[in-house]
């Protein structure tokens, strides 16, 4: 049996965030300092904004910065106009990951939250005032269970990032790949995942979100 959250619907599945990053650094002093900025174009902010808990109200976007430098923005996306987010001060030569998270809508009944909009950026090293710019895509982020298969599974891998998962006093491990399979011993009786199940993702070590699940 397999247990999938329900997903939202399609018009939030899959859209685009541009990403435009751009590393400066002054040749005039010897530790030279680097900025991002995070542009975001007003038409992807619209969709953001339909997300919104409460009709007219704004979603709040979570954007980190992980790796050699870090740093975490909430930022209020209302759908009004575009959006940039400036992070300065970054250290030349770090090696980091930008990444955008808007948080699922808890289950109903059980409380649980199995599915999230998250992008992550591939590597980006901010060097002297050379110019980055990347492609974000900001996806939806998919948490399962496969109780024919014994597996804990997210639907796409993230750059950078690994995946920490959980279930009662069964299960605590952590993997660089999206899934993981418990391997049953012949002493050992499991009858699959019952009740609540977790995934908490990292990004170079810094905590993004926990998604979880449940099951009867």
């Amino acid at each position: 049996m397999k247990f999938t959250p329900p997903s939202c619907p399609s018009i939030f599945k899959l859209f685009a965030v541009t990403a435009v990053l751009f590393a400066f650094a002054s040749c005039s002093h010897t530790d030279e300092e680097g900025s991002v900025s995070l542009s975001i174009p007003n038409s992807v902010c619209k969709q953001i904004a339909v997300r919104a808990p409460v009709s007219g109200e704004s979603t709040v976007m979570k954007v980190f910065v992980t790796g050699d430098w870090q740093t975490t923005k909430r930022v209020p996306i209302t759908g009004d106009s575009s959006v940039t987010i400036e992070f300065d001060g970054i250290p030349s030569g770090s090696k980091l990951h930008v990444l955008c998270l808007i948080e699922g809508v808890p289950d109903e009944y059980y409380g649980t939250v199995g599915s999230c909009q998250i992008g992550v950026s591939n590597e980006i090293v901010i060097s002297g005032k050379y110019e980055n710019s990347v492609q974000l895509s900001l996806e939806e982020l998919d948490f399962s269970a496969n109780n024919s298969s014994n597996t804990l599974s997210i639907n796409r891998d993230l750059p950078g990032c690994t995946y920490r998962w959980k279930y009662s006093d069964i299960i605590d491990t952590t993997t660089s790949v999206p899934s993981y399979t418990h391997s049953v011993p012949e002493t050992e009786y499991f009858v699959g995942f019952l009740g609540d199940y977790y995934c908490t993702i990292y990004c170079d070590g810094t905590e993004i979100t926990t998604l979880s699940g449940h099951m009867e």
